[in-house]
């Protein structure tokens, strides 16, 4: 039976190695303007109010570095155990498939697969609503790193 590959997870992209430092230059520069502004004598309520905004700014930075950083390590970590064989390989009929708007499980081969539609995650996370190929009764060869999906095969 021949497969032709729908998901396979790829090694770090160019935004990949771009995002983090464009965060933390961008961290930088709203600090620096916190800094600047807090020598200005007599602030007036407009310059508070930047303030809040500077700190809005912070606080959406440090999350988005946080998210960041959490991307990349679950990435490298899932990326060395693919590139070292460290994965199990599945195949059969997706069966018991549960779909709902932004969640989805099944079985394949009696082992249980289940992923969101909103995760932030390098493996695969497609769901049927947003044009995800898993159904019911589809034959597939699915790669997985402790349930996580990392390369996904369909039978043609």
């Amino acid at each position: 039976m021949v497969f032709y590959t729908v998901f396979e997870l790829i090694p770090y992209t160019f935004i990949d190695y771009a995002l983090m430092p464009i965060l933390l230059m961008y961290l930088f520069l709203v600090l620096l303007g916190i800094i600047f502004k807090k020598k200005l004598v007599g602030m007036a309520k407009k310059v508070r109010e930047s303030f809040l905004f500077s700190y809005t700014l912070v606080g959406m930075a440090v999350l988005f570095l946080v998210l960041e950083c959490s991307y990349y390590s679950d990435h490298h970590e899932l990326l060395a155990d693919y590139k070292n064989g460290r994965f199990q390989v599945i195949e059969g009929r997706v069966t018991d498939f549960q779909t709902d708007t932004h969640k989805e499980s099944f079985f394949v081969a009696g082992a249980f697969f289940e992923y969101e539609q909103f995760l932030i995650a390098p493996f695969f996370h497609t769901v049927s609503a947003e044009g995800g190929p898993i159904k019911e009764g589809l034959k597939v060869r699915l790669s997985h790193v402790e349930g996580k999906i990392v390369k996904l095969e369909i039978a043609q």
